[in-house]
């Protein structure tokens, strides 16, 4: 009896460190693609000057 509490203890164990590991992978990945999904402020910033320049340059000019 012993025995098996002994050995369901440490499967436990390892059964709970495996999903600890998978979790913690399954996190990285979500932050190193999520980050890679989003722009910058400076990307957007920078995105949004340009077609505001545009929008002005063309309303400037079919006038």
């Amino acid at each position: 009896m012993v025995c098996i509490q002994v050995y369901l203890h440490f499967h436990h164990q390892a059964t709970l460190q495996l999903v600890k590991h998978s979790l913690q992978r399954d996190v990285e990945q979500y932050i190193t693609n999520g980050a890679s999904k989003y722009k910058s402020f400076d990307e957007i910033d920078s995105e949004f000057q340009y077609r505001f320049d545009q929008e002005r340059f063309l309303l400037e000019t079919s006038t």
